[in-house]
Formats: structure tokens, C-alpha cells, sequence
């Protein structure tokens, strides 16, 4: 099952490591890469960004006391009615 995205709308994944008791570990050298940049982009601090209606997956990296942890996340964006619109005036 896939995250719906609106294409109007951002998200930012964060990753959360546990231990074997099940309290948090901290990570780092996190990255994250989209497998089709023309349906999501994600940037380095894991913002996604919708491009156009299609289905993505962002493969997530970290380590995390010296093992490295790897996690996708599907999303399946979806046409977003727009939410605002703009009034502007001219002098004719």
C-alpha cells in the first residue's frame, strides 16, 4: 500500500532507528533517492516534492551504531485540485 501525495502538497519523511528493546538509536549519513524523479524529487533533508501523478518509491539510508539501515517508502501521487487562487489588478 502506497502514501497518496497530492501533486499540491510536500511531505518530509524522517527516519527513526530502534534498538532490540525498542528505544531509539541515533542515525546518521541519512540519504534518501527517488526512483523516478519525473513522478517525486526528495532532497537531502528528505522533503518529496511531487512532480506529476504516478507511482514512486523513496529508497531511505542511515546507519546507525555502525550497521546501515535501508527502508522504502511507496507513493502514489495523485492530481491535486488547486487551493488558491489569485486576484491580481491592472491599470488599463
Amino acid at each position: 500500500m502506497a502514501y497518496s501525495l497530492p501533486t499540491n502538497q510536500r511531505i518530509k519523511l524522517t527516519l527513526t532507528a530502534t534498538d532490540d528493546a525498542g528505544l531509539p538509536s541515533p542515525t546518521k549519513n541519512e540519504t534518501f533517492v527517488s526512483s523516478n524523479t519525473a513522478v517525486a524529487t526528495v532532497n537531502a533533508q528528505g522533503k518529496v516534492i511531487p512532480v506529476a501523478p504516478g507511482e514512486v518509491i523513496i529508497a531511505c539510508k542511515a546507519e546507525s551504531k555502525g550497521v546501515t539501515l535501508v527502508s522504502d517508502f511507496a507513493i502514489t501521487v495523485v492530481s491535486g485540485a488547486p487551493t488558491l487562487l489569485q486576484v491580481a489588478a491592472v491599470v488599463v
